[in-house]
């Protein structure tokens, strides 16, 4: 898409490309700074040809308008000379505004002429191709057109094709070819396809589709067709895939779910496993008896789910069926009727059948817009019930349905990308000499290695998730809770058979992939997507189990740093951040540098090194049959690319840990764990807090932390209170990252130094040290000017309210500040700097009064303006602090303009009321007390913003004591005092809004203390009540 670069409320001009899913891939947008013109290629592999084609959608605002330029036609070729000049296939279409009439766009070359200017061979080139390609596809010269009539921008497109060996398509090539229809209002023709001879061999279709004001208010749609030899498209795309599958789950029939249920065969299985958990020497229990077990398990579930939801048979073919949600019963008749009306159009192109088909094809229009309004109407209301109600519905229903996840790369890249990816290096299968003195194994033995107990397979079951997606067996968690009563035994003795004998079935360790777009990067690149592993619900509840006691082994040995809060019951990133938060306080508040360097590791959880893995496991005293499962759980995995309803083959996974799986955010936590005492080994700095000096005593609360690094899972931030400090760190991490074979993704690695500094002045003052003197009007009007825009205030609104209201100064007493501050370090810097060799020149100059200097008579009128005028008059032996200078000048200027402030108060006849309630310069602190709605209202109200009879009343020259309120006819002047706290029509509402000691025998004084009031309640009931007033007294 690419706008106007002026953006107006009336939107116009745009230009926007569409793109078919199956396409998208062979399409690439070329970015240009033509407002123009939409470039994009058309890649070679896609049509058959020997190079690439280039296309541009043109847009030109027509003559006359504010849009138009003279110089659009040079903008668009010289684009085309500098970026296309050596491709042969270029094509632009669009709306040209130009009416060529019967120009010509081709030339003939003079011969004489030619050869006068040396360039026959390049006339003699292109005249040639032309001829022979138009007269091998009998494309006609000479165009037909309805359109006879020419204007300026006509001319210049036949200039533009002359000039770069390009033709008009309009009136030579389909439907089109010796009629030259008019494309705008039925009367002219402004949209045109114009492209290089080349490309004539490959357009076939043209056609000028009949006017029909659903595409547009007066253009008529232009459809044409290139048509190569034969379209490459991918035929793993045009492969019509046809499969049954049962119907999704529905929790009304999980009832006849459980029922369907064959029990012989359930009592089949459980048998086979007493007699297999029976056996004493379980070591031949072989792997082809575990697959064959779940299978008949998986069968058992399919077989049930089958009979009871049914089987829906998925279709691949693309089906032209609207699936809008707003497009009802309504809509299909309205088109239903269009389209008949279009045919009898079609079919007999009276003036009654044309009248029909506009009536009708406006009111097609008119019934869709009224239905897509109702339905946002309606979807709004249901996105405020569900909001608070239903999140899960509420985020489905925001997210659209047609927000498929589509992935627009094909299915072989993928597979060869991931499969790249999980092929490990000769690095990758280096062994590790395993520890000899690993951890006490007595909780090893008691905690992870004893047999499963029902209760943990049912405390587990109870904590699966329904509306999650299957595996590759098919088989769902809603079939394994809603009929855990009857497989709870049988779970626990597979359960314990599968951990007993470290054999795992294959449909566990085989994964489908799932790529899921990050929403960053060009969709059509693999690596832009997170590649999420779908995996058997079956082996990932009894991973749950064994993830279960994991947590539980690690934390009671506390094997895992307190610096790592990813994925621990208890602790959240929320931690890190506030801890991150704190430590940035405690270092600034001692006015040091807090070192933070943000580590993006590279494909963590995919490159994980798994012998590393198993050494660091067996160093924290995991072994038996749990580290032989994890490890056997990781032999001989597998997984699948699905992408838009297609499977590829399968890959070997033989790095990392698996996306989607249990235990995997564990054990990476666990594979990582030991950096925080690694970077401690090396004398990294780190950062301390709490350090115990002789003056602690004893009874004190006291607390010794010293921190190199803070963990969530991947995510990692390494910190110093050096630079040195924190490089030391860097160097020791990049030994770490060699050592354990991790990538750190550099591009977004960052380093980050947090410091108090002085908040940066805006860029409206940048150098104002010495220009200052002499714009400060302007200044001062944009810096006004912002100030009433951000609070919705009246350009004729008083300086002395905005300025009074924000407590804000007016800029010159910054600049003035600032140029004073300049002035002093000019005094106190060195005497050979040019700077001041100049200065002191033109000062001596100025005091001879021989020479004027705008600057330096600046200078002296604040010195003079503010009492300063000895400092000025004996400056070459005055020194004095920058600092003291700076805050005597800076105050005096301040304590002046409030003075004026006050002034200009008094003598307003618009400040009277304010001056009742406004005492004291300052921001007021309803400012950040009250949302945007209220604190607009408010500060309308306490500047006279509003329309009350007060305000009308000045600007139609009424005089005061006439400008009565209208309401109320009591005869009293109609200003904020009297509707806030007398006028008694509004006497209900008072009672409602305000608390009674306002109201209760008004006067000034506690008005002045009502619009004071820095209590939230009394503050916001204040505003309902003035809009209440408003509503009343100035209807709109």
């Amino acid at each position: 898409m690419k706008n106007r670069r002026t953006i107006t409320k009336v939107r116009s001009g745009g230009i926007i490309l569409a793109v078919k899913d199956t396409v998208v891939k062979h399409v690439k947008i070329i970015n240009t700074s033509s407002k123009y013109v939409l470039w994009f290629r058309l890649s070679k592999s896609f049509v058959n040809t020997d190079e690439d084609v280039i296309f541009g959608i043109v847009y030109l605002p027509p003559e006359g308008s504010r849009y138009a330029s003279s110089d659009c036609f040079l903008d668009i070729e010289s684009e085309l000379i500098s970026l296309f000049n050596d491709n042969k296939y270029v094509c632009l279409m669009g709306d040209f505004n130009s009416r060529v009439g019967q120009l010509h766009d081709w030339f003939s070359a003079d011969e004489f002429q030619s050869r006068l200017h040396k360039c026959d061979d390049i006339f003699k080139t292109g005249i040639e191709t032309r001829t022979i390609i138009f007269d091998d596809f009998q494309i006609p010269l000479h165009r037909v057109v309805k359109d006879t009539h020419v204007n300026n921008f006509g001319y210049k497109l036949v200039e533009f094709c002359k000039n770069n060996d390009i033709y008009l398509v309009n009136g030579r090539v389909g439907s089109d070819k010796a009629v030259g229809g008019l494309t705008c209002k039925g009367s002219s023709t402004v949209d045109y396809v114009v492209a290089s001879a080349h490309m004539f061999k490959f357009i076939h279709g043209f056609d000028i589709i009949d006017f029909c004001n659903l595409y547009s208010d007066v253009h008529n749609p232009i459809s044409f067709s290139i048509s190569p030899v034969a379209l490459n498209v991918d035929s793993s795309e045009s492969i019509v895939e046809t499969q049954s599958c049962v119907k999704l789950w529905s929790l009304d029939r999980a009832n006849d779910f459980q029922n369907n249920i064959d029990s012989s065969k359930v009592k089949a299985i459980e048998n086979e496993l007493d007699i297999l958990n029976g056996n004493v020497n379980t070591e031949h229990i072989r792997k082809d008896t575990v697959n064959g077990l779940l299978k008949n398990l998986c069968d058992v579930f399919l077989s049930s789910a089958e009979t009871t939801f049914g089987l829906i048979k998925k279709n691949n073919k693309r089906r032209n069926k609207c699936n809008k949600a707003w497009f009802n019963r309504e809509c299909r008749n309205a088109r239903k009727k269009f389209h008949l009306a279009k045919r009898l159009h079609n079919k007999s192109p009276c003036f009654k059948h044309k009248e029909n088909l506009r009536l009708e094809s406006k009111n097609y229009k008119k019934v869709m817009n009224e239905c897509i309004k109702t339905h946002r109407k309606d979807l709004t209301q249901k996105l405020k019930s569900l909001r608070s109600t239903n999140s899960r519905d509420y985020w489905k229903i925001l997210k659209g349905p047609n927000m498929s996840n589509k992935c627009a790369v094909d299915i072989k890249s993928m597979y060869d990308f991931l499969k790249n990816t999980n092929e490990c290096s000769d690095s990758f299968n280096e062994e590790v000499n395993i520890p000899s003195n690993t951890v006490d194994n007595h909780d090893c033995e008691n905690i992870l290695n004893t047999n499963i107990h029902e209760e943990e397979v049912l405390a587990a079951v109870k904590e699966l998730k329904n509306n999650k997606a299957a595996g590759y067996d098919r088989v769902l968690n809603e079939h394994i809770s809603s009929t855990v009563s009857i497989f709870l035994s049988l779970y626990t003795k597979l359960f314990n058979l599968i951990f007993d004998t470290g054999v795992i079935p294959d449909e566990w360790l085989t994964g489908i992939v799932k790529p899921i777009f990050k929403n960053k990067g060009d969709p059509t690149q693999p690596e832009n997507y997170r590649p999420i592993t779908l995996l058997s619900c079956l082996g990932k509840l009894f991973t749950s189990i064994l993830c279960k006691r994991l947590e539980l082994y690690v934390e009671n040995l506390s094997l895992i740093s307190e610096c790592q809060t990813g994925f621990r019951k208890g602790y959240s990133t929320l931690d890190n951040i506030l801890s991150l938060h704190f430590l940035m306080n405690l270092v600034m508040s001692a006015k040091k540098k807090l070192f933070c360097a943000f580590i993006d590791f590279k494909q963590a959880f995919d490159t994980v090194w798994r012998n590393g893995l198993w050494y660091k496991l067996l160093n924290n005293g995991i072994s038996g049959k749990c580290l032989t499962f994890i490890r056997n759980m990781y032999n001989g995995v597998k997984s699948m690319v699905s992408i838009n309803g297609q499977s590829s083959d399968f890959f070997n996974c033989n790095v990392g840990v698996r996306q989607g799986e249990n235990l995997s955010p564990l054990l990476f936590s666990l594979f990582i764990n030991d950096l925080e005492e690694f970077l401690a080994s090396k004398s990294v700095g780190g950062i301390t807090i709490g350090v115990k000096d002789s003056s602690t005593v004893e009874t004190e609360f006291f607390m010794y932390v010293k921190l190199f690094i803070l963990f969530y899972a991947d995510d990692t931030v390494i910190i110093s209170e050096s630079a040195d400090g924190l490089q030391h760190a860097l160097n020791e991490f990049y030994t770490y990252c060699n050592q354990w074979k991790l990538t750190v993704n550099v591009d977004k690695t960052k380093v980050m130094v947090f410091s108090k500094g002085p908040t940066p002045k805006n860029v409206l003052l940048y150098g104002c040290e010495i220009w200052g003197f002499e714009s400060l009007d302007i200044i001062e009007r944009i810096h006004l000017k912002f100030l009433k825009y951000i609070f919705n205030l009246k350009s004729s609104t008083p300086t002395y309210m905005v300025y009074g209201e924000t407590g804000r100064f007016p800029l010159y007493v910054t600049v003035y500040t600032r140029m004073i501050c300049y002035w002093n370090k000019l005094l106190l810097s060195p005497e050979n700097k040019i700077v001041c060799i100049l200065y002191k020149y033109l000062y001596e100059k100025v005091c001879k009064e021989s020479y004027q200097n705008a600057w330096l008579s600046c200078i002296r009128n604040i010195f003079n303006s503010c009492g300063y005028s000895n400092i000025w008059n004996d400056q070459m032996h005055f020194f004095i602090n920058n600092k003291c200078l700076k805050t005597s000048v800076e105050q005096r200027l301040k304590d002046q303009y409030i003075q004026k402030w006050q002034s200009d108060i008094r003598e307003s006849s618009k400040g009277q009321i304010y001056n009742i309630f406004k005492t004291e310069f300052g921001p007021e602190k309803y400012l950040n007390l009250l949302p945007k709605k209220f604190r607009t209202i408010f500060i309308k109200f306490r500047t006279a913003n509003h329309h009350l009879p007060i305000e009308t009343g000045r600007w139609c020259g009424t005089p005061k004591l006439e400008r009565t309120c209208h309401v109320c006819n009591r005869g009293q002047i109609g200003d904020e005092y009297h509707y806030i706290l007398e006028c008694n029509v509004f006497g209900l509402q008072r009672k409602k809004y305000l608390p009674e000691k306002y109201h209760c025998r008004p006067n000034f004084y506690k008005f002045s203390e009502l619009m004071k009031t820095a209590d939230y309640n009394v503050l916001t009931n204040l505003c309902i009540f003035i809009s209440k007033i408003y509503e009343k007294v100035c209807p709109p």
